[in-house]
């Protein structure tokens, strides 16, 4: 047993359990690709998802040097699956940074950034981040 099985172990079987309370439901609507019209298409229904929500407002400069006002951070501790975009379509996945999310409180923004510790056996990230915002 690695190491990277002793932190998938104490995730799923630890943190999971103990963090679940604290969990709220987001709407997830994934970007499939592009309509016949050149515009953003994402799923008509939201998928409801588990995350920890911050709603910490914090400044920030990328590394292009946009400052961008965060509104929010999801902590997502499950892994999730992978979205099946249109036909030609240039889907990042899981998460792809014209996906939408809106919080219980209606709250939505642009992903501003995602990401996560990759987990070397799946190639995916063990937990993973998005923060939403926007440039001010």
């Amino acid at each position: 047993m690695g190491f990277e099985d002793t932190i998938r172990d104490l995730i799923a079987g630890v943190i999971v359990p103990a963090f679940e309370s604290m969990n709220l439901d987001v709407l997830h609507y994934p970007y499939l690709g592009q309509d016949g019209k050149g515009r953003d298409d994402h799923a008509t229904t939201g998928i409801s998802r588990r995350a920890l929500v911050d709603l910490t407002h914090k400044q920030y400069m990328t590394t292009g040097g946009i400052i961008v006002s965060q509104v929010a951070e999801l902590t997502f501790l499950s892994p999730l699956e992978d979205t099946a975009g249109n036909a030609g379509s240039d889907r990042v996945n899981p998460i792809d940074p014209r996906d939408k999310f809106v919080l219980p409180n209606g709250i939505t923004a642009p992903i501003i950034s995602d990401g996560g510790f990759m987990d070397s056996g799946p190639i995916v990230p063990f937990v993973t981040s998005v923060k939403l915002g926007s440039p001010v």
